[in-house]
């Protein structure tokens, strides 16, 4: 099957590919020598393959079925014009093999790429969250590059989350066009967090920045700053004052981090906020989805309230609730 998958052509030999995956597949179960025979043959068939195609194919089998040994082979094949994405791709799944032996390869292949395919390599350290000096300074050598290297570059000093690397992160969201800017805020909060586990004055001083330059129409954008902020500090009255006042898409989007995140004292929190503003459904709504349990006697109190949305929230949740409600 391996042959007739790397003989001459255009790697279009359907009957050969399909034998082939369900051998990967089974072998990619097992363990040990079944497995370890089934790479080494992978692997084979890969440095005999003339065709692009099959070569492709033999990386996505490597995918599923590879391990250590499939690191160097596909090393060779980071830099190449036509493999590089897909091996690279490959090496990605891989590399936890064997993380030391990955990061010597992936250093030495950065070390003889070009143009095309250095923001490729970066990409994967930055994925992989490779923190060595070397990489560090790789990361920061990029911004000056190309929008994709650039990109790349601000993945891994977004994973890194180190002080000195604020203003670039954020100087990265405040001049983006409208193509880099989403991901760019992304790679803001991303950095914020890791950030946060290092310095949380810093952490916070960055997400606060990074608020401010927010536009009118990104209010979505809210929720991501709350989502860190509530990772880095955990729920603030602030948040949930202003949180009466928020629009409904954003409301919303708290109410589901507050049911994720379980924090610690929430539901007091919100208990608190339903007795200082009781004709807001906010808080009710929150607190329904947080510990249904405390909610419970405030439901029962707001099927009698004069205020309608108050009324109209406790008559939806006493239906969701339905006999356990007593």
């Amino acid at each position: 099957v391996s042959g007739r998958s790397v003989s001459e052509g255009p790697g279009n030999h359907a009957d050969a590919r399909k034998q082939f995956m369900k051998i990967t597949h089974t072998a990619a179960k097992t363990a040990g020598k079944q497995r370890q025979a089934h790479e080494a043959l992978i692997l084979a068939a890969l440095k005999a393959s003339k065709a692009t195609e099959v070569s492709i194919f033999l990386i996505q089998q490597l995918e599923i079925c590879g391990g250590k040994a499939a690191l160097p082979v596909l090393a060779e094949f980071m830099n190449d014009k036509h493999l590089g994405l897909n091996t690279t791709r490959a090496f990605i799944q891989l590399a936890n093999y064997d993380r030391v032996q990955a990061s010597g390869l992936l250093l030495e292949a950065l070390s003889k790429s070009n143009s095309e395919n250095k923001a490729n390599l970066v990409n994967a350290a930055s994925v992989l969250a490779y923190k060595d000096a070397k990489f560090v300074t790789i990361y920061r050598s990029v911004l000056a590059g190309s929008d994709v290297e650039k990109t790349a570059g601000l993945q891994g000093l977004a994973q890194l989350g180190e002080a000195e690397d604020s203003v670039v992160l954020l100087k990265s969201f405040k001049e983006a066009n409208s193509i880099y800017r989403s991901r760019n805020f992304r790679l803001n909060l991303v950095y914020t967090e890791n950030l946060g586990k290092k310095d949380k004055s810093v952490a916070n001083t960055h997400l606060g920045l990074l608020k401010s330059e927010l536009k009118t129409n990104e209010v979505p954008y809210i929720t991501g700053i709350a989502s860190v902020d509530f990772t880095i500090n955990g729920v603030s009255e602030q948040w949930l004052t202003t949180m009466a006042d928020c629009n409904r898409h954003t409301q919303v989007g708290l109410i589901r981090l507050l049911k994720a995140g379980k924090y610690k004292g929430i539901s007091e929190k919100l208990q608190k906020q339903i007795s200082a503003s009781p004709a807001n459904p906010v808080y009710l709504e929150a607190l329904a989805q947080v510990d249904r349990l405390a909610a419970t006697p405030y439901v029962i109190k707001g099927l009698n309230s004069s205020t309608a949305e108050i009324k109209a929230l406790c008559t939806k949740l006493s239906v969701e609730y339905g006999d356990k409600i007593v």
